[in-house]
């Protein structure tokens, strides 16, 4: 994929030949003609809805140059499907975008299940048989493509009528062709009468049908038919019994962990900022990324996607939240390397993975000119596991805002963002929102994570993947210890 792009970079055609030859193109955006040359395919994105039926011009230019249906927002793709159907392309299925899901409901992933086997066993045919598009139906609002290839033809057809279709749809010239209705799997009685043969199935919203020469051997697409009958009977799931398109709600985050009593009481408690509790709405501002955020408690359910989809892009969303803070105690900068150290030496702590943990020492021992400094490279669980020996926990949050207002330049920031207890988990995607920001700023793209100091009524949604991939040169963590109730 060539993300954001819609044409292959000058030369790497080329360079990538060199090395693989015919490795697949497919930028995201729509290619020239010419580009079609370098590649293979290309995403038919957010492409206008097509009057009845559209023809893809870079597909019927060269059929060879798959162009896969895309709208990733969508809660139907019956369009989607159409569109691919009728063009004998394809889908590109994207339900976890960038941590939402939104996924495929039942009837579309049945419709898809009945459509890729006949894609792939006529692969051939659908890249370089011939095709005609818009061909002529017997039923108004019914649309058919054919495609043909040696003595073999294919009809994909889509019935907008709103019902099962039981009259003939098609008519034919009789060249002697035995048909099949691909859809359910079983053969189509042809009425043959003065040279012309008709066409009559139960054509559902969609269907496939088959046309086998006289000599043509019908024994090879068995196991194509048996698949199809196998999946026509099976009957699409009531939404309230499809776990695939279950998501559990993130208004909320997961509990903070539980502090520990620490022999002696916390570690360093005596230098930690003191903030005292009490109810107060906190309102965070941010640019709106393609993984969105999550809802603010008290939004109707019906009203969460607002929150939680990617678009528009660079949209500022605004979250108002009121809580009740306990008092507690805060450290008044991140916690450093050498802080670190002591941990790792005093408890011999290793991670479940150890991929790029404390990946900017160099080694078991952290260098002098590093000590003073944010540790970076640490996971969530890292941090957790160091606020547990420390007989603290991460700070929440709201306890970083709430410390950041009201102790301004005491509370220092902005060096490194910072892991805090806002965990959420959909059932399909886990993550964090980070506090601070950090002094490095890639430049170039705003589609970057957000970089340098951040407002302190700001936040960034962090995906968790795995420890080696969660830790990072440019996110560290604070401590909060809470003085009780």
């Amino acid at each position: 994929f060539l993300d954001t792009m819609a044409a292959a970079p000058a030369g790497l055609r080329r360079a990538v030949d060199a090395v693989r030859p015919g490795v697949a193109f497919e930028p995201e955006g729509h290619p020239t003609i010419d580009e079609t040359e370098h590649c293979t395919g290309s995403w038919a994105q957010w492409l206008q809805p097509f009057p009845g039926i559209g023809v893809l011009h870079l597909k019927w230019i060269e059929p060879r140059h798959m162009q896969h249906q895309i709208r990733r927002w969508d809660k139907s793709h019956q369009d989607e499907l159409a569109a691919a159907w009728l063009n004998g392309s394809g889908i590109l299925v994207w339900e976890n975008i960038f941590g939402y899901w939104n996924p495929w409901n039942a009837e579309d992933r049945a419709v898809l299940r009945r459509m890729v086997p006949v894609w792939r066993h006529f692969a051939t045919t659908f890249a370089q048989g011939q095709w005609r598009p818009c061909f002529p139906t017997r039923a108004d609002r019914v649309y058919a493509s054919c495609w043909q290839a040696g003595d073999v033809r294919l009809w994909t057809l889509w019935n907008q009528t709103g019902r099962t279709l039981t009259e003939s749809a098609l008519e034919l010239e009789d060249t002697g062709e035995r048909f099949f209705d691909l859809w359910q799997g079983v053969p189509i009685e042809a009425k043959r009468a003065e040279g012309k043969v008709r066409l009559a199935w139960p054509l559902e919203r969609f269907g496939a049908v088959l046309a086998v020469g006289p000599k043509g051997d019908v024994a090879s697409y068995a196991v194509l038919m048996a698949k199809q009958r196998e999946a026509a009977a099976w009957s699409p799931l009531r939404a309230e019994d499809d776990r695939h398109a279950r998501a559990l709600p993130v208004v909320e985050p997961k509990p903070p962990q539980v502090v520990r009593p620490r022999p002696g009481g916390a570690l360093g408690a005596a230098e930690m900022l003191k903030v005292e509790g009490g109810r107060g709405t906190f309102v965070v501002r941010h640019m709106r990324r393609e993984c969105g955020c999550y809802p603010d408690p008290e939004t109707p359910q019906p009203q969460w996607d607002r929150f939680l989809i990617g678009t528009p892009h660079e949209q500022v969303m605004e979250h108002r939240v009121t809580v009740t803070l306990a008092p507690y105690r805060i450290d008044p900068r991140p916690i450093t390397n050498a802080q670190f150290e002591a941990f790792v030496s005093a408890t011999q702590y290793a991670p479940r993975c150890r991929d790029k943990f404390l990946h900017h020492w160099g080694g078991p021992v952290c260098p002098v000119e590093l000590r003073d400094k944010p540790v970076v490279y640490v996971d969530l669980d890292d941090a957790r596991a160091y606020a547990a020996w420390a007989g603290k926990r991460l700070a929440t949050e709201w306890e970083w805002q709430q410390a950041a207002q009201r102790h301004g330049a005491a509370f220092d920031r902005a060096d490194v963002f910072e892991w805090t207890e806002s965990q959420r988990d959909d059932g399909h995607t886990r993550f964090v929102l980070l506090r601070g920001g950090c002094r490095y700023q890639a430049a170039g793209s705003i589609w970057y994570f957000p970089g340098g100091p951040q407002p302190v009524e700001s936040h960034a949604k962090f995906i968790l993947m795995d420890s080696g991939l969660d830790r990072s040169a440019t996110i560290g963590f604070r401590c909060v210890w809470p003085e009780g109730p």
